[in-house]
């Protein structure tokens, strides 16, 4: 793979004789075109397909809750290759076609990438969750920013919340937030700093 800034090239994609152009966030990929690529379906490339499967179907039904979060990731990746490449392993090798069934496997989910610390949560009661940020509420100020989202087992939805921390906010070290909705489903919450440099990583809790 080679990484070109051709004026002649420009952001290429396709086909140029034996090169393969691609254009990936901003940059243009070449690679030898590979005619003959072998696709054996061993029991391992089958699983992880499986698992990459259910992977971009959990992607998509937390997409808005995800696309913040990973502000440490690596230069030229997207928070999805970031979501996919901390989670993946743990995704379930049964494919299913649906979020509710993937997320019915309780696979363990991280909203990671931060440099905070871990943000925990816990179930306060049927429609509100305790999100609890005392290890490291020391490094936050006024102003940086809790992000947190439910996915609702029986309406397919996200619930998405976001609030400005407040100074009563951060001497307690915990934000609670209540749903619209006591249905099961799967949580998720963040802080991220007012600067977008730095932010906390949480593990997906189900309400099942």
């Amino acid at each position: 793979m080679a990484i070109t800034n051709s004026i002649a090239i420009g952001t290429g994609k396709k086909k140029l004789g034996e090169i393969v152009l691609a254009t990936v966030k901003g940059r243009t990929i070449a690679r030898k075109y590979q005619p003959n690529v072998a696709n054996p379906n061993t029991p391992g490339q089958v699983d992880q397909r499986s698992k990459m499967a259910n992977m971009v179907i959990a992607y998509h039904a937390l997409k808005p809750i995800i696309r913040g979060a990973f502000v440490n990731r690596k230069r030229y990746q997207s928070a999805y290759n970031a979501f996919v490449q901390a989670n993946v392993s743990q995704m379930p090798v049964m494919r299913f076609g649906n979020a509710n069934a993937v997320f019915a496997m309780s696979p363990t989910m991280w909203i990671t990438g931060g440099q905070l610390g871990e943000m925990i949560s816990s179930q306060a009661a049927p429609d509100e969750t305790e999100f609890n940020f005392n290890s490291f509420s020391s490094e936050l100020k006024v102003g940086d920013v809790f992000r947190a989202a439910k996915y609702n087992f029986s309406t397919e939805k996200l619930e998405f919340t976001e609030r400005i921390l407040a100074p009563g906010d951060i001497t307690a070290g915990i934000v609670n937030v209540v749903w619209d909705d006591a249905s099961f489903g799967v949580v998720f919450g963040y802080i991220i700093t007012a600067d977008r440099k730095k932010s906390s990583t949480n593990k997906a809790l189900y309400y099942i």
